[in-house]
This record gives C-alpha cells, sequence and structure tokens, in this order.
C-alpha cells in the first residue's frame, strides 16, 4: 500500500501561501476601499485553474522586474481568500461564512473554471443554506439562470418552489434572458404565452 500524506502536503502549501518571500504573482482583488493585494505563486494558480493558466501566460500578463501583475475587481476579498486557500490546500471552510458570500464563491469558481469548488459549493448551498435560498428565491433563482453549468442549483430551485415562482411577482422581474433560458429547459411547466404577458 502507497502512503498519503495529503494532510502534510496541504499543510506546507497554505503555508507557502502565507510567509513565502519568493511569490511572483500579486492579484489586486475588489475595488475602491473594498480592494486587497494577495501573493501568489503563478506556478500553482495556474496548475489548478484553467482560467489562470491562460490569463498567465506569457501573450497575457503584465510583468515588471519578473513579477506579474493581475486585477481581479469583480471577486471580493474574502471570496477570492477562500478561493486562494482552495487553490493552495483543496480545503474549504464554509460553515462560518455568510450565504450571501458563499453564492459569491460560486460565480468566481465558475468565472476562473474551478469546476471541482463549482460543483461543491453548489451542492453544499442546496443542502446547507436552504432555509436561506428560501428567503432569498429570486438572487439564487437568478444568478443560477446566468450560469451556464449551474444545473444543480438550477433544478433545486425548480424542484422546491418553482411551481409558486412562476406565478409571482418576483418572477415578472427577471430579466429576459434568464427567462430564455427558464424555457429552454424541457422540465419547466411554465405557459411560454403567460411568460410574456
Amino acid at each position: 500500500m502507497t502512503p498519503l500524506f495529503y494532510s502534510k502536503l496541504s499543510n506546507d502549501l497554505f503555508s507557502i501561501l502565507n510567509d513565502a518571500d519568493d511569490y511572483n504573482v500579486i492579484i489586486k482583488v475588489g475595488e475602491n476601499e473594498n480592494a486587497k493585494e494577495f501573493h501568489a505563486h503563478s506556478v500553482i494558480l495556474r496548475a489548478r485553474s484553467p482560467y489562470f493558466k491562460g490569463a498567465l501566460s506569457s501573450c497575457w500578463i503584465e510583468k515588471k522586474n519578473d513579477m506579474i501583475f493581475y486585477s481581479k475587481p469583480n471577486i471580493a476579498p474574502n471570496v477570492f481568500d477562500m478561493i486562494l486557500r482552495y487553490i493552495y490546500t483543496g480545503k474549504l471552510e464554509l460553515t462560518e461564512q455568510p450565504s450571501e458570500d458563499i453564492l459569491e464563491l460560486l460565480i468566481a469558481s465558475d468565472e476562473l473554471l474551478i469546476e471541482e469548488l463549482f460543483d461543491y459549493v453548489q451542492v453544499y448551498l442546496i443542502k446547507e443554506r436552504s432555509g436561506w435560498i428560501a428567503t432569498h428565491f429570486h438572487l439564487v433563482f437568478s444568478t443560477a439562470f446566468k450560469l451556464n453549468n449551474c444545473n444543480k442549483l438550477q433544478d433545486y430551485c425548480f424542484e422546491s418552489t418553482c411551481g409558486s415562482f412562476s406565478t409571482s411577482n418576483e418572477f415578472l422581474s427577471l430579466d429576459k434572458d434568464t427567462i430564455y433560458k427558464m424555457l429552454e429547459r424541457d422540465d419547466i411547466k411554465i405557459n411560454e404565452v403567460t411568460a410574456w404577458e
């Protein structure tokens, strides 16, 4: 039997993230007073995210003194911190995170093409935050339908409350792209004429 030492590896990589002085990427996330810089290693980012593999290729990067500078203003610092911890350690602790941040993590993991994280966050929201989904249904529903591969969360929304939602005033406030995506589904029970009235 081959021994596995993932826990030690994960801890060592986490210490590299926190303490290393040999980073070669500075990523600025967020905007204005909610902006923060993170230090990272391009080899780890490229290995763990197809997005970063492309974004940090030599034809796309801005480099000064062998340091890569990259900006992601649309991702909040607390969300990017969770992503970096996941990239470096393979660990993710969501129990203390606000549900809004977890939904933002779903969006960011989709954008950064981190499929394993994207799938996990969908399942986590469904299993652990179903009450929050119910009270913030419009937000979750419209977010799920803006993300092409968010099938688990889309299915959950349909199965849990879509029957009453499709006849509510909140349904009428959805943007047309979300409604189009809903109507493309085979399992939806909304009269298309009603949707456009």
